[in-house]
C-alpha cells in the first residue's frame, strides 16, 4: 500500500496517518516495523529495487549471445514504461524529492543511477575489448540501448568518437 501511495503522490505529499488509514492497519503495528516514515521509504525502495533486478537478471539469463541479451534489457524496460500500473522508479522519484540531501534515503538510491550502465557493461564484456567497451560505456545508457536494438551486431555498433 505504501508503494502506490508513494508512486502515485511522491514521498513527501504521503504522511504516515495516510500510509496507515489506507492500509487499514493499527498505527502500533507500522511503527512496531517501521520506527520512522524514513524506514518505511528504505523498505519500499529495497523491494522496488528487488523486483527490478531479479526479473531482468532472469530475462537476459535466457540468451546466449550478447546481442540478444541487450534486446531483453531493452525489451524489459519497454514492457515496464509501458504497464498501466507504471508511474515511474521508485528509486529515481527519491533522486528529484531528496536532491541536494544527504542520508539514507539518498545513499540507497544511488547506486540504481549506475545499474544499468554496468549491467550493460558485464554483457558487453563477453564481445568487446576493453578499449572499445570503455568508449561504449561513455554512451548515455537510453541512446546505447536504442543503437544495440536497431543494429544486427553488436560488432556493427557506431564506434563513438
Amino acid at each position: 500500500m505504501a508503494s502506490g501511495l508513494f508512486a502515485q503522490e511522491g514521498y513527501r505529499a504521503v504522511g504516515v496517518d495516510r500510509v496507515i488509514a489506507e492500509s487499514d492497519i493499527a498505527k502500533m503495528t507500522l511503527y512496531r516495523h517501521f520506527v520512522s516514515k524514513s524506514d518505511l521509504i528504505l523498505e519500499v525502495l529495497a523491494q522496488c529495487a528487488y523486483r527490478c533486478q531479479n526479473p531482468l537478471a532472469r530475462r537476459t539469463a535466457r540468451h546466449a549471445s550478447a546481442q540478444a541479451q541487450l534486446k531483453a534489457v531493452f525489451q524489459w524496460y519497454d514492457d515496464l514504461y509501458n504497464s498501466p500500473t507504471f508511474k515511474g522508479s521508485m528509486l529515481m522519484h527519491t533522486a528529484f524529492e531528496f536532491k541536494g540531501e544527504a542520508g539514507e534515503i539518498k545513499r540507497m538510491a544511488a547506486p540504481h543511477k549506475v545499474a544499468l550502465p554496468g549491467y550493460l557493461g558485464a554483457i558487453l564484456e563477453q564481445r568487446l575489448n576493453a578499449a572499445r567497451l570503455k568508449t561504449y560505456m561513455s554512451i548515455p545508457p537510453r541512446t546505447f540501448l536504442h543503437n544495440s536494438c536497431v543494429c544486427k551486431d553488436i560488432e556493427a555498433l557506431p564506434y563513438p568518437s
